[in-house]
């Protein structure tokens, strides 16, 4: 260090000692040293910045306050993100809109009756889960958001094999679908088995039941009529889409609607069972999402055997809210099980079976419906 001579202390410095300290410590020829050569203040090379514990790419940018610090780019186009099972959604760095599609669980379909020696009514198939979707801004949405899928209904179990009459166990409601506290789809219903035509709905999802004696053809399914009930929130109920009860002229299980919008279908009805005049199951409901997957048709029905299993949901990605096919009726042998639903989708019921007393026979379970689902699309 060149000598700039002592400066005691109070004193002001002299112009020759300044000018030689100010030219020590900006030559960066020079340099100068405070403790040792690692401290040399000769210009710094760029490869001697360190980021510290800075991610991959980050790039140095002013912090606003007059400092700096580094900061990670966005990455380029839209971060998507799905879940199908619960988890956590953590926000993209640099993004300033956010989108979530919200999908609960299915209903799961009711199990079929088994009827004594006359006949046996139809069950009604899983009630399609709600969707709920929005907009937000991202700096509205915490960092890490908990994401909860509600899992699809289970279908009601078949009774033990036998003679007597059996009212089918009812389907498990599907559970809710939540991101945090911004967005909540409800579960659809779980379809029943009764003779009563009144089925249980929950707030805000689709459930069918039985009134008229309308069978599902590929070209025009009828009494499909959609009912706003006042008295229950948020709840539709589909009349049609899902199970004849007692109506022996037509004794075949009702199709659920085919929907484009943002519905997910129900499962289509289990089939009756008579003899002479067994039912077939109902077709199911499409949801939204690609085209291409075929309605999951019904089961067929038999007298003297067992009645064909509703198909399932097609599953041909990005599908969301497909129902299964109900379950086929018989008579003298086992009805027919309801097909499972795919993602919200509600399974299918399974078909009714009666026995003559030649036979012990069981009554057709119910399909599974779909489970959730949660898309987040950030921009």
């Amino acid at each position: 260090m060149a000598n700039s001579g002592t400066v005691t202390a109070g004193s002001a410095a002299l112009a020759s000692q300044y000018n030689n300290l100010r030219d020590d410590v900006l030559n960066i020829t020079t340099g100068h040293t405070h403790t040792g050569a690692s401290e040399d203040g000769a210009k710094v090379a760029a490869t001697g910045v360190s980021s510290g514990t800075a991610a991959l790419g980050a790039v140095l940018s002013a912090d606003g306050s007059g400092g700096a610090s580094f900061e990670v780019l966005a990455a380029a186009g839209a971060d998507v993100q799905e879940f199908t099972a619960s988890g956590s959604w953590v926000k993209p760095a640099g993004k300033s809109a956010v989108y979530v599609l919200a999908v609960g669980g299915g209903g799961g379909g009711g199990a079929g009756n088994r009827g004594d020696a006359t006949e046996a009514k139809a069950s009604s198939g899983g009630g399609g889960a709600c969707v709920s979707s929005n907009w937000f801004k991202a700096t509205d949405l915490a960092g890490t958001i908990t994401v909860t899928i509600g899992a699809g209904g289970a279908g009601g179990t078949a009774a033990a094999a036998g003679f007597t009459a059996v009212t089918g166990a009812a389907g498990a409601n599907g559970g809710t679908t939540t991101f945090g506290t911004a967005i909540s789809a409800n579960g659809g219903a779980g379809g029943v088995s009764n003779s009563t035509g009144t089925f249980k709905v929950t707030a805000g999802a689709l459930l069918g039941w039985g009134n008229t004696s309308a069978s599902r053809t590929s070209s025009a399914p009828t009494g499909l009529n959609s009912n706003w009930d006042p008295t229950i929130s948020g709840a539709y109920i589909m009349q049609g889409v899902a199970g004849l009860i007692t109506d022996t002229s037509a004794p075949n299980g009702l199709a659920s609607i085919d929907t484009f919008g943002h519905i997910c279908a129900a499962g289509g009805a289990g089939g009756y069972g008579k003899s002479g005049g067994s039912g077939t199951g109902g077709a199911a409901g499409r949801g939204f999402g690609l085209r291409t997957n075929a309605t999951a048709e019904g089961g067929t029905a038999a007298n003297g055997a067992n009645a064909g299993n509703g198909q399932a949901a097609g599953t041909v990605a990005p599908a969301i809210g497909n129902g299964g096919g109900g379950g086929g009726g018989t008579y003298n042998g086992n009805g027919g099980n309801g097909g499972a639903g795919f993602r919200g989708g509600g399974g299918g019921g399974g078909g009714g079976c009666a026995n003559g007393g030649s036979g012990s026979y069981l009554n057709g379970a119910g399909g599974n419906g779909g489970g959730g689902y949660i898309l987040v699309i950030s921009v």
